[in-house]
Order: structure tokens, then sequence, then C-alpha cells
């Protein structure tokens, strides 16, 4: 051993323990086996080492030193990375018992550590928690210390399980229910706040993905409580609590937890977005929030977001007690969508009927093409009509002397010429129901004036001879006006004899709902007032049409529906039963038009075969605002 001729040293001490063995001698014979041990130590020789190893255990009959020399042994096995022996190997040194084990405690702590990093290596899961959770028992000093490990290493089994399920084309979810079964293994006594949010995290995420919505609402809670929470983590549960409580329709919850999201959750733009959707859906004034989105600056070529401006902009609008200041407010925004424009000045006249939205709408580009400008043109050509009709039919020829008879012919003869300039902006307009209010209006005035003319009475004082020129020029000025009430009157009963545009009015009338019906409706009355014999009975049948009036679910069906989709947020079927309920409820409240449009956006984003979370948002529409969850997260190995 001095001459450092390790290999030599090492048979002459087995010699020597076998000599001093056969002698009766047990002290040599420890000594020399030790010796062996020793030297093959020194050597730096893992092939000598093992050998001696296995030559004391064999050999002694002391024991002393049984539990160092097994434990050097599998320590040994462990350095030449051979895991499987050596976790065997010092899992016996670390559970030894009896007086052989005894004032060896921290020897055997060494090797159930380093037993349990063996498994580690091993990545054998399945043992590292059976046995750090018996070390525990073994070492109570320690025994947080191996709580720990066992708690990682169930994440680690529930990520793996996880895993498997992730990884198969069927998506089947057996391998998320066995993570969840052992997941629940996860001991929280004596867990770190890092250790329960890293629980809470995974647990959350499964909970989603087997559609366990109680469990999942329940760990985002937890998580939230714990006092010591890095921010990412807070995060994380906020957005998650925040789709959580929209998916059972807590809208109320959702909002408030989205309230408290940082931007690195959510761009500003979505944030008031989402914010404004919630507050509409929980009966809550979005006003604010919308306001803050239309307040961003928008870097170019965002026009999805221009898109959604506009709608919001004229959704401020509608919905403001003082829409006409509202609606100057928001022109610079709103205006650049002729459609959103025609719509909203249409809703709002008929709603209020203030002309001045009429003549708002219509100054403003593309406005009049559209199917709302028509009709509000529409509107206010019918405007223009009752207010000419009502001045040209109460004016009366006043004959008393020739001055008033002089004045009151030149006031009646330019009413009629601007009922002829009415009838020609109607024909121009091409407009079915205008074009024939114009032109009745000026046959049958052209006509009432000719009879007048005639029967105006002849000045007295007058020959016979003077008489007869007088009546002469009379019929010559009145001529014009009958000749013009014959052929307009023609054109009056072409118009009447158009089934097809009467057949649209009466479809329409019913079927049509809110200000359109209200326009129809006033057209209907229109039309009634000059409607000759042969069709009067039609028209008035169809001036009587009611709209059908849409069945109302009762309150205990639309919270039958919602409870429904609160049970099972992700099944298709619930979600569209409620949505049928929500549609014939929106005759009571905007609340259920929001209602409407944000479950329209949530199925659109359902995976096809429901009941699974889909890994995108919901919706994100700029007219209705339907926007839904953030990314689907991951379960995190430990």
């Amino acid at each position: 051993k001095d001459q450092k001729d390790y290999r030599a040293a090492i048979e002459l001490f087995g010699e020597g323990a076998h000599l001093a063995q056969g002698n009766g001698k047990t002290a040599d014979s420890e000594t020399a086996l030790l010796g062996a041990i020793e030297s093959a130590e020194l050597s730096n020789d893992l092939k000598l080492q093992l050998p001696a190893y296995d030559l004391y255990l064999a050999e002694s009959k002391d024991q002393k030193h049984t539990l160092e020399v097994r434990y050097q042994k599998a320590h040994l096995l462990y350095e030449k990375a051979d895991y499987t022996s050596a976790v065997t190997a010092l899992r016996d040194v670390a559970t030894a018992t009896g007086s052989i084990a005894e004032g060896a405690v921290k020897l055997r702590k060494q090797a159930a550590d380093l037993s349990l990093d063996a498994l580690v290596l091993l990545k054998d899961d399945i043992r590292l928690e059976a046995w750090s959770k018996e070390y525990s028992t073994l070492f109570p000093q320690s025994a947080g210390e191996f709580t720990a490990i066992t708690r990682k290493s169930v994440l680690n089994q529930a990520v793996a399980a996880e895993q498997v399920s992730s990884d198969q084309v069927d998506k089947s979810t057996n391998g998320a229910e066995t993570a969840w079964v052992t997941l629940m293994r996860f001991d929280l006594t004596g867990a770190s706040d890092e250790e329960k949010a890293n629980f809470y995290r995974n647990k959350l995420v499964l909970a989603e993905k087997l559609n366990k919505f109680s469990d999942a609402r329940d760990a985002a809670e937890q998580m939230l409580r714990l006092p010591k929470i890095d921010v990412k983590d807070r995060q994380f549960a906020l957005s998650r609590k925040a789709w959580l409580a929209e998916m059972v329709l807590d809208f109320d919850g959702a909002l408030k937890a989205t309230e408290k999201l940082s931007d690195s959750e959510l761009t500003a733009g979505q944030k008031y977005l989402r914010l404004a959707m919630y507050a509409d859906l929980a009966s809550q004034d979005s006003r604010p929030y919308l306001s803050q989105f239309l307040n961003l600056k928008l870097a170019p070529g965002q026009a999805e977001d221009i898109i959604k401006k506009v709608a919001i902009s004229a959704q401020l609008v509608r919905e403001s007690k003082e829409p006409i200041k509202e609606w100057d407010r928001q022109k610079p925004i709103f205006s650049k969508n002729p459609q959103i424009v025609a719509d909203l000045g249409l809703e709002l006249y008929a709603r209020t009927q203030n002309e001045d939205f009429i003549k708002k709408s219509l100054a403003i580009p593309g406005v009049v093409k559209t199917a709302a400008g028509q009709t509000m043109t529409r509107v206010s050509f019918m405007n223009d009509y009752d207010a000419l009709k009502m001045k040209i039919e109460a004016h009366q020829l006043d004959s008393a002397t020739q001055k008033k008879l002089t004045l009151t012919l030149k006031a009646r003869m330019g009413l009629v010429e601007l009922s002829e300039k009415m009838a020609t902006r109607a024909v121009e307009s091409g407009d079915w129901t205008s074009q024939l209010l114009a032109l009745d209006l000026l046959a049958k005035q052209s006509a009432r004036f000719y009879q007048e003319i005639l029967a105006l009475p002849v000045p007295k004082g007058l020959t016979g001879e003077d008489e007869q020129q007088y009546l002469m020029l009379l019929s010559q000025q009145a001529a014009p006006h009958q000749t013009r009430a014959k052929d307009v009157q023609a054109k009056v009963d072409e118009f009447w004899k158009n089934e097809s545009a009467l057949k649209q009015i009466e479809d329409a009338m019913a079927t049509s709902h809110g200000a359109n019906r209200m326009i129809l409706a006033r057209e209907t009355r229109e039309l009634s007032q000059i409607v000759p014999a042969d069709r009067k009975a039609r028209m008035e049948n169809i001036a009587a049409s009611k709209a059908s009036t849409p069945v109302v679910p009762s309150i205990q069906q639309l919270e039958g529906a919602r409870q429904a989709v609160r049970e099972n947020p992700m099944s298709r079927e619930k979600l569209e039963a409620l949505l049928g309920v929500e549609k014939q409820m929106t005759t009571l409240s905007l609340n259920h038009a929001a209602m409407v449009s944000y479950l329209e956006g949530r199925l659109q984003t359902l995976p096809a075969g429901g009941n699974r979370v889909p890994s995108g948002g919901t919706a994100d529409s700029s007219a209705d605002r339907s926007i839904g969850q953030p990314g689907s997260p991951v379960i995190e190995k430990n």
C-alpha cells in the first residue's frame, strides 16, 4: 500500500483477513478487510473498489462497518451510472433498521437522498413518490424536504399522464382523467405558496380540460388567495377566473376579474372591448369602456380596430340620453361607414321623430344609396308631401275683389307648380309610394284648380259680349289644368295596378318591426287616403294588419336555459337552446340583444364536437364585441 501497488495490497490484505479469521483473530481480520477497502479507495479505480466492498461484506464477522460499506458500495454503483442497481442498494441502506443502524441516521439520510436522485435520473416518478413519502416518516426531522419531493413527483406524474391524451390522435380524455386522479394525491400540508400556486395552476388546467368548471373556478380562487404569489401567476389566475365566470354566464364576476388584468395579458384595446361586453351582459353601463377604446391611438393599418371604432361610436350615439349632441361628437368616427350612418339615423328618427337625424344622415356621402338611406329619403319626401298637401288643400280662391282674386290665383298657381315639381322629384327617385302620392296630389289639385277657375263668378257690369270674352279667357286659362289632371290621373291609375308593389307592402307589414314597421305603417296610412274604390278594402286590411306577436318565454324558461349552460358550458346543444330563448326575449330589452350577439359569437368558436375547451378565444367581432377566453393554458411540469 505504501508503494501504491494497490492491487497487490488488496490481495495481501484479503489473504491476511482470511488467515486471521482462521486463527480466530476477528479484530485482525476486521483490520485487514478495512485495509483492503482503504487501498481500493486510494487507487481511485472503480474496478478495485467494488470487489473490496464485497470482500468485507462476505468475510467480516464484526460487521461494525457494514452500513458504511454498503453505502460506499451503493454510492460506487451510483457513480458508475448503474442507477438501476444503485437505487436498490441505496434504499437498503436508507431503510436499515436494528442495532446495526444505530448512530448512522446521517448516513442513512444521505443514502435516502441519493436514492431519490437516482430515481429522478431514471425518471421513475412512481417509486419517487412512494419512497419520498416513506422517507418522510423514517426521517421526521427532514419530513418537509421529502414531502416536497413527493409533491413534485405527483405533479410530474400528472404531467406525464396528461401528455398521453395530448399525443393521442383521437384526443381522448383518458390521460387527462388519469392525470386528475394523480394530481389529487398532492398533499398541501406544509406546502409553500409557490408549491400551492403550481398545484392550483395545474389543477385549473386539468379541470378545464375535463369540463370540471366548479373545480376550475375554485382553483383560480384558491390561487388568488395565496399571500405570496408572483405577478405572472396572479395574472394567470385572474385571466382564467374571468373566462370561467364568462362560461357560466357570471358576467359581473368576469367584469371584475378582467378589470384587474394587466396590459401584459391583454392589449388595452382588447381589455376595453371585453370590459364593455361584460358590462353590457351584466346590465351595467358599458359607455365608459367604449369611450376609452375610442380614445386609443391606432397604428396605421389596424383596419379591424377602425371597424370596431365605427360600430362602437354609433352605439354610443344610440344609447345616449342626448343623441343629437352625441351624434355631433361621434360623427368623425362613424361617418366613415355609410351603412352604419343610415341604420343609425333611421333608428333614431323612428325613436325620436326628430327629422334632424334624417337630414344629418342624408348629408353624409353614400348614405342615400343604402336601403335605410332610401327609406329615410322616402320619409323626408312624405314630410314634404304632407306639408304641401295641407297647404294646398287649405288654400282658397278669393273673388271678393279683382285684386284679391289675382293674388290668390297667383298663389294657387304657385302651389300647383310646387306640386308638379314634387311629382318630378318623386319620378326621379323611382320610389313607388312617393310617385303615387305626388302624382295623385298633382292630379287632384290640378282638377280642383280647373273646377274652381270655371266656377269663378262673372264680374258685374260686363256687357254680353264682354261676358262671353271673359268666360272664354277663363276656359283658356283652366284648360291646361284639366289636361294635366287627366294625364296625371291616368298615370295614377296605372300605379294602382302594380300588384307587386302592393304585395311587397303587405308582406313587409306582416313581418317588420321597429323603425321599418313605423315607416311602413305611415306609408300605408298615406296610401289609404288616396286609394281608389276597387283597392280600398285591400289597403284597409294592410293598414289594419298587425305585426306577428313574438312568443316571449317566461322568466322560468329563461333561467332554466341559462342554468343548463352553467352546468354544461361547452355543450353546443345547451348554448343553442339558450340562444333561441334569448332571441325570443329581445323584444323586451337591449340586454337580450347583447346576449344574442354574444352567444352567436361563442357558438362560432365552439369546437365541432363540443364539450372540450377551445384552444383560441371565443369571438372578437367588430359590432357585437363578443370576446372570449385567453388562449388555453398547458399543464406545467415541476
